[in-house]
Parts: structure tokens; sequence; C-alpha cells
């Protein structure tokens, strides 16, 4: 782990331990982006690597996190839902605001996408939100990856996924992190 990553273990709403890595600009910023990794995947995915290999140059902190029962995080892989994963990742933004970053965003892949989304729509102090490929509706993506199990209803392809906040409905379009 580079000197600017250090580990950090935090705990979610319902206690399960999650793992996750704080990496800080050599000079200090109140800037942090919250990278929440796709489904199957974990903190290091190529993307979350990526991205904090970009954003540290320009003074914005990264915090990459496992979700639930994913890489080093606690809790049984089959048990993930996306309501947890959202009170995962509000977690995550509580715990570095705990820190003293200021502006805040949230950077999603596919199903992390979707829960930064789900997540920022709780949050307007939230100053950005960037999403790569976002799953719009996470049952229609296991079905369509999976199929659906034995004696549970399948889920149609199309099935919108429901987000009834405000602040969607009203917010200004999102300004460039780097001038937030």
């Amino acid at each position: 782990m580079p000197d600017m990553e250090q580990a950090v273990t935090f705990q979610d709403p319902a206690g399960h331990a999650v793992s996750g890595i704080l990496a800080t600009p050599p000079h200090g910023s109140d800037r942090l982006a919250v990278l929440c990794h796709g489904f199957l995947s974990n903190k290091n995915s190529h993307t979350n690597l990526a991205l904090t290999e970009r954003l540290l140059p320009q003074s914005i902190a990264t915090f990459r996190f496992d979700f639930f029962g994913q890489g080093e995080s606690e809790g049984p892989f089959e048990r993930i839902t996306v309501s947890l994963a959202v009170s995962q990742a509000l977690a995550a933004l509580d715990l570095m605001h705990s820190k003293s970053y200021r502006k805040l965003a949230l950077v999603g892949s596919s199903f992390g996408g979707m829960v930064s989304l789900l997540a920022a729509a709780k949050r307007p102090e939230v100053s950005c939100l960037a999403l790569k490929c976002p799953v719009p509706s996470f049952p229609a993506m296991l079905n369509s990856e999976f199929g659906s199990l034995p004696g549970q209803a399948s889920v149609p392809k199309d099935a919108p996924l429901p987000v009834r906040s405000p602040a969607w409905r009203s917010s200004a379009p999102c300004r460039p992190f780097r001038r937030c």
C-alpha cells in the first residue's frame, strides 16, 4: 500500500465490519470522492485504482471500500441487499465527513452506480455524483445474468427502479468536482 494510503475499518448501521482504504494527496485536502465498486468486484477494482491515481494529483482524496460480503468486508456475500449497500455508502460518507472532508462526491460503477445514486438522493450535501454504467434495476440485472431462482417470480427486464426523492427532481446539474 503506497504511503498515501491507509487501511480503514468501520461499522455499518447493522454492525458489520466494512474494509476500506483512504488515499490522501500529499498536501491534504477537504475534497474526497467515495468510490463504490460494481457487483462481484471489490475496493481495488481497476476503475477504483485508476480513479484514485487520477484524483490524488488534483488534491482530491478517495475512499474506496468493499461492500458487504465482498473483498475483505464482513458477511456472507449471498445476503447482500441494495438497502444494505446504500447504508454502507452512507456510513462511508459519514465517516469521511467526521474526518473533516467537507466537499464529498460519490462515484459508482455498475451496482455501485445504483447504490451511489440512491445514497446521494438521501444526502443533499453530496457535491457531485459520477456514475459509470449504473445498473437501473438490480433484480432485472440478476434475472438477465442468472435467470429467476426456483420458486421466485422473475422481474421484467424493463422494471423501473423507483427513485422518489424531491432532491433529484429539482436539483441543479452537477458541477465539475474540481470546482466544488
